[in-house]
Formats: C-alpha cells, structure tokens, sequence
C-alpha cells in the first residue's frame, strides 16, 4: 500500500510537471505566433522570409513646447522612462526602461528608436518620472496600473507624465509622437488689490491646497472616491516662494504663483 500511494503521488507530481510545462510553452510561444499572424495578414507574401520587411521607428515623447512651462517645478524635467510596445492584439512586443541619459533628443523632445515590422498596427505607450521599471503584460494590465504619490509636493524627479499612441503603422518618416500629459494639476493664483482702499494693506504669508489624490491611474480616468484618497494637508508654498502675491504688477494686481494637486 505505500508503494502504491507513493507511485500515485509521483504520478500526480508527473501529471502537474506536464501541464506546467504546456502552459510555459503556451506563454513563450503565444506572443511570437499571434503576431507573426497579424503581420502576416499585414504583409502581400505573409512569413518575414516572404517578403515582410523591419524598419526603423523613432518614438518621440512630446511633452510640451521647451520655456512655456513652470521651473518651479520643473515640468519638463524628465529623469526616466517607461515605454511598452503592443501588437494589435493587446500582447507585449517590447517594454523598456531608461533613464533620460539613455534616451535620444529630437527637437529638444526624448525619443526612443526601435525596430517594428512595416504596415502592421502597433499601440504605444509611455509613462516619465515613475522611478522605478512597471511590469505589464498586456495592454489592459498597464490600463489599471496606479502610481502613488509619497508626498503631495514630491517632484524632484520630475512631475509625472504619460501618455499613448493607439493603433497605428509606422509612419512613412518613422516618427511616432506620444503626447505627454501631466498626472499634476496646476492651479495659478494672483491677488487682485485694485479694490481696497488706500488704507488697506493685504499680505501673502502663504499659500496651500487641500484633498490632494495620493494616487491616479496612469493611462484612464480616476477620481477621488473616499477621504483616505487624498492627503489631509496639500502642496502649499510659503515666505519667499509667495513673492509674486505681494508684488504689484500693475493695475493693483500681483503676480502669479501656481500650486500642484
């Protein structure tokens, strides 16, 4: 009888090895065969060897145009780079993740240059100022990721962009543009002292706003869905940082300031 049960449990053991290895084989092969069909279907002689022909693509992160932009913080500032890569189907083609001296300029913009196949329809994404490398799989798993903020004013590496390119074939420059969009609001503030009396003095000590998100979806809409989803004190500026407010710039109106949530 132990003989036998042990006989079952190797068995059983062999059975489990079996369909953990077909499951394997189904993970590494899946992701080569579903785009060789679709750029199959793409190409006029089908298989890479028949014809289908690779060609450079520069991807281009546009963040905004250079000197429009706040320094304080630096919203363009970018330190890293999340860029993935799908085939129509949704799957990985390719995920990397640098560091902004790893990255090339293009008009001042950080490009990326890969290799993809010609006439077959990709899906770019690309997220900046994460710190660290983001793991997805497929499309909607980077759909449903959701970046935490630490502290409502931690930007010093850059305040968190991201943005995507859906569905498209490599252009006939090979540029593809990613817009960026910024996961901080920003709120500018002046004070308008055009109406108070001659007597009337109003001094800016500080500045700060309040049910800041700690967190936000990188590539979908989000919203703020209890109290514990915001910080209870927000990003606030204060003393030298608020000098504009007191500085009259004409007409009885101050400079700007300008607060992120």
């Amino acid at each position: 009888m132990e003989d036998e049960r042990w006989k079952m449990e190797d068995d059983d053991r062999r059975k489990m090895n079996v369909k953990d290895m077909q499951k394997r084989l189904m993970r590494a092969v899946l992701p080569v065969i579903i785009p060789a069909m679709t750029c199959g279907a793409c190409a006029e002689d089908g298989w890479m060897e028949m014809g289908m022909t690779q060609e450079k693509a520069l991807i281009v992160m546009d963040t905004g145009i250079p000197g429009i932009r706040s320094a304080d913080p630096d919203e363009n500032l970018v330190s890293d780079m999340n860029i993935f890569i799908f085939n129509s189907y949704g799957l990985l083609e390719e995920a990397v993740y640098l560091d902004s001296g790893q990255m090339l300029k293009e008009d001042g913009k950080y490009a990326y240059e890969t290799v993809l196949l010609e006439g077959c329809r990709y899906s770019v994404y690309a997220c900046a100022n994460i710190g660290y490398r983001l793991q997805a799989e497929t499309s909607e798993e980077l759909e449903d990721i959701r970046y935490h903020l630490v502290y409502p004013d931690d930007y010093r590496i850059g305040i968190p962009m991201s943005g995507k390119t859906l569905d498209m074939t490599v252009p006939a420059d090979g540029r593809i543009s990613v817009p960026m969009k910024r996961l901080m609001s920003k709120v500018s503030l002046s004070v308008d002292r055009s109406a108070l009396s001659d007597d009337v003095e109003f001094h800016v000590r500080r500045v700060k706003v309040g049910a800041c998100p700690r967190s936000a979806l990188l590539f979908s809409e989000s919203s703020v869905r209890t109290e514990d989803d915001t910080f209870i004190t927000g990003f606030s500026k204060s003393d030298g940082e608020v000098t504009m407010l007191n500085t009259d710039i004409g007409f009885g109106r101050s400079g700007e300031v300008s607060v992120y949530l």
